[in-house]
């Protein structure tokens, strides 16, 4: 069945040297909680999109962890191709639980030009079995987290790409702004 896919996994590779043009915030989640097993499924249904998948992680930054995530887009939609993703992630390691939510919606108005906005929150609790091995909830309990993003891709004739990106984003009362310009020639 062509709208039906399944997939599984394994990494346990200690690390990972990775190039991205782009880090976000869910990124960096994904990354933290890499190294395990997972597997999932999704459904493809025209312009919708269903999927789902559960991961449980052996090592890494967030030690050992398991998660269930599950996501929906729609796209693409109307002329000028219009695209939605979202997704909600549970979470659990050894200290914290939590959840991620983020969104992404994108457009291409002009074949050669793309734009997209990206959003998301993030937040974590001490997790239970923690609170029990003290005796209490510590007063510094964890941060919780959002961030807003805009990236615009720019193709110029044949050769040349313009990346132009910027995330905002907050974790506790600390907040980051970061701009990420690009210009590639592609030969």
């Amino acid at each position: 069945m062509d709208a039906l896919s399944f997939q599984a996994g394994v990494d346990n590779r200690r690390n990972v040297l990775l190039y991205r043009d782009y880090v976000n915030a869910v990124t960096a989640f994904d990354d933290a909680f890499r190294q395990g097993v997972w597997g999932g499924a999704n459904l493809f249904l025209h312009a919708i999109r269903l999927g789902a998948d559960a991961r449980l992680s052996q090592g890494g930054p967030a030690g050992k962890a398991d998660q269930v995530s599950g996501s929906l887009g729609l796209g693409p939609l109307l002329a000028k191709r219009l695209d939605l993703r979202v997704r909600s992630t549970r979470y659990r390691t050894e200290r914290t639980t939590g959840w991620l939510h983020a969104w992404t919606a994108g457009a291409d108005p002009f074949d050669v030009l793309h734009v997209e906005l990206n959003g998301g929150v993030r937040t974590q609790r001490v997790a239970d079995s923690m609170v029990s091995a003290i005796g209490f909830t510590p007063l510094n309990a964890l941060s919780d987290g959002s961030w807003f993003g805009a990236s615009v891709d720019l193709s110029v004739g044949r050769s040349w790409y313009v990346l132009v990106s910027g995330t905002r984003d907050r974790v506790g009362l600390d907040q980051t702004q970061v701009v990420y310009c690009s210009l590639m020639l592609r030969f």
